[in-house]
């Protein structure tokens, strides 16, 4: 089992870790995961920092695209073209 385990992506066996844990009882708490957390390599912390900001961004874009679909976001859009329209613009900077 522990060569299988090293075989696994740091994720992916963070994951069944935390499965066999809930699989054994609930008491996996934000706390144990934030231990578990520290005590990984840098170079996984690493993975798992670009593994939650891929979910976050995830996140970010599905909301944009409920508020768009809802109308939410219908008066910005009036308000920039009436802006872009008027001449009161800024033109992008390019890095």
């Amino acid at each position: 089992m522990h060569y299988v385990n090293q075989c696994l992506h740091p994720i992916a066996h963070a994951r069944i870790m935390i499965q066999n844990q809930n699989a054994r009882s609930n008491l996996t708490t934000i706390d144990e995961i934030k231990f578990a957390i520290k005590t990984l390599p840098e170079s996984e912390k690493s993975d798992l920092k670009r593994w939650l900001d891929e979910i976050d961004a995830q996140i970010f874009d599905d909301k944009i695209e409920r508020d768009a679909r809802s109308g939410k976001l219908d008066g910005l859009i009036a308000k920039a073209r009436a802006n872009y329209q008027a001449g009161r613009r800024t033109p992008l900077k390019a890095d």
